[in-house]
C-alpha cells in the first residue's frame, strides 16, 4: 500500500528591502529614549560605586537588632513580653517584630527608584516630610539616629548629586557666607555633617599675611565698666528731725486685797 505524503507549500521569500520592516520582539517605536527611561527599581548596593569612600556612621551598627542595619527601620526593633491567660493567668513568652515592608521609593536627586526595606512608621514620616530625599537629608540628631547604616549610605549618595550640592550652596549664600568661605569649607558636601555658622560669628585673624576666619573666644572674667561710679554715702536730711515725744508717767499700781482678808482671816 503506497503512502501519500502531503507536501506543504513553501513560504514566499521576503525581499531584503522589506526584511527590516518585519515586527521584532522589542518595541522600536517609542517617544522616550531607552537610556532616559529608567522605570525599574535598583538596590542600594548596586548604585554605590565600589571605590566610594563613605564616612563612618557616627552611631555605629546596631548589635541588638542586626537586620535594622540593612534598611530604614527608624529605631524600631524586636520586643519581648508574655501572653497571659485570662483563666489561670499563665504566662507564655512571646515577641513582637516591627512591620517591615519592601518598597521601591523614588529619589528626585538620583532620578531613580531605590528598593529598600522600610518600616511602616518610616513610610508615614516620608509622606509627611515630602519624599525620600527630604527624610534622608534631615539635619537633626534624632533623624540621623533613625537612618542607621543603610540610610547613612543613601544620605551620602544623594549628597553627591549636583542638585543637592547647588541647594546647599544657595542655603549657605542665604546665610550671608562669602563665596571664598563656601569653597574652602566645602559647604556643598559637608552641610549636613557640619552645622553652618553665619559669617558675623567669625573674627578675622591675620596669620602669615592671609586673613583667616576664626570663632570668637568667650572670656569667663566678669566685664568691668569704665564709667565713674557714684558714691553710695547716705545723704543728709534737709528737714529737721522732729522732737522726740515725752514719755508719759505710768500710774501707780493699786494694791488689791488678798482673798483671805475678804473673809476675815
Amino acid at each position: 500500500m503506497a503512502l501519500c505524503h502531503q507536501v506543504r507549500p513553501s513560504r514566499p521569500s521576503v525581499p531584503s528591502s522589506l526584511a527590516s520592516l518585519t515586527p521584532t520582539s522589542h518595541r522600536t517605536l517609542t517617544t522616550t529614549s531607552t537610556l532616559l527611561a529608567d522605570r525599574g527599581s535598583h538596590l542600594l548596593k548596586n548604585l554605590i560605586p565600589r571605590t566610594a569612600q563613605i564616612p563612618d556612621y557616627p552611631y555605629g551598627p546596631s548589635h541588638l537588632f542586626k537586620q535594622s542595619n540593612k534598611g530604614l527601620y527608624g529605631n524600631s526593633m524586636i520586643q519581648f513580653g508574655n501572653n497571659v491567660s485570662k483563666k489561670t493567668e499563665t504566662k507564655t513568652r512571646r515577641s513582637w517584630t516591627p512591620n517591615i515592608q519592601s518598597k521601591a521609593l523614588y529619589s528626585i536627586a538620583l532620578k531613580k527608584k531605590v528598593k529598600l526595606r522600610v518600616s511602616s512608621r518610616v513610610l508615614r514620616t516620608i509622606d509627611k516630610v515630602g519624599g525620600l530625599d527630604e527624610y534622608v537629608l534631615g539635619g537633626t540628631e534624632a533623624r540621623i539616629k533613625e537612618l542607621g547604616m543603610e540610610g547613612w549610605k543613601l544620605r551620602w549618595l544623594i549628597m553627591q548629586t549636583k542638585t543637592v550640592k547647588e541647594r546647599f550652596r544657595m542655603e549657605a549664600e542665604r546665610l550671608g557666607l562669602s563665596q571664598k568661605l563656601i569653597e574652602e569649607r566645602g559647604w556643598e558636601v559637608k552641610k549636613a555633617l557640619v552645622p553652618i555658622e553665619p559669617e558675623s560669628a567669625m573674627e578675622p585673624v591675620v596669620s602669615g599675611g592671609a586673613e583667616v576666619l576664626t570663632e570668637p573666644v568667650l572670656s569667663t572674667e566678669p566685664a568691668v565698666s569704665t564709667e565713674p561710679v557714684e558714691s553710695m554715702e547716705p545723704e543728709e536730711p534737709t528737714l529737721e528731725d522732729p522732737e522726740p515725744e515725752l514719755s508719759k508717767p505710768k500710774a501707780p499700781k493699786k494694791e488689791g486685797r488678798s482673798f483671805s482678808s475678804l473673809f476675815g482671816r
